[in-house]
């Protein structure tokens, strides 16, 4: 076969995958017991305490409305005390943290805590997205308090997540929240995606 032809069929098969991935989406919650084997955990003892987000921890890449990595306090279940988290930033409105993954995947979550003390009286929200377009959301509560947490997941029934973000709708009471322990499951072809890419870059190079 010709070298314009492979990369032709090499190019389509990549665009085929994206387009199949990014199509008819849908979003289901999922626990913390969804994540075993094959999951990958982000614990925020990875950076320094006090490391300021944009940050990037492995393959996810953290912007958002403010933040850093504290160590110290109760931390949100299950972490024990000390154990560092990352937190939403200190406007308490509509604050987000927002992950972008390097590679797709099926399956993300977190678990969350206020910060400070007082309500969120509004809805924390996980989105899960595939570029710009919006998978589906799971709400995590209506209202939280300080000590009380939980877990917030959800799965992609087509596997293609590639940005998530926590988000706090209408906290009138200017309360923040933490995530620790970001968990993850890559998409099934992610790594056939990756390595395609790479074969064709690998070729364009050989043949100019």
């Amino acid at each position: 076969m010709h070298a314009h032809s492979r990369r032709v069929l090499v190019s389509c098969a990549s665009a085929s995958f994206l387009a199949a991935a990014g199509a008819h989406a849908a979003i289901s919650p999922v626990g913390a017991a969804f994540f075993g084997a094959g999951s990958t955990t982000i614990t925020f003892g990875e950076v320094p305490v006090n490391t300021p987000i944009p940050m990037t921890i492995g393959i996810a890449s953290f912007t958002g409305t403010g933040g850093l990595t504290f160590s110290g306090g109760s931390g949100a279940p299950p972490a024990p005390s000390g154990d560092p988290y990352l937190f939403s930033g200190s406007s308490g409105n509509s604050d987000v943290i927002e992950v972008a993954f390097a590679s797709p995947q099926s399956a993300a979550g977190a678990y969350f805590n206020t910060l400070g003390g007082g309500s969120l009286a509004g809805t924390l929200v996980l989105e899960f997205y595939n570029g710009a377009s919006l998978l589906g959301s799971v709400d995590a509560v209506t209202s939280i308090t300080s000590g009380f947490g939980g877990f917030v997941g959800g799965e992609s029934d087509s596997a293609n997540i590639t940005r998530i973000i926590f988000r706090d709708i209408d906290d009138t009471n200017a309360v923040s929240f933490r995530i620790d322990d970001l968990v993850f499951i890559p998409a099934p072809g992610a790594g056939a995606l990756a390595a395609l890419g790479l074969l064709a870059a690998s070729r364009r190079r050989r043949h100019g």
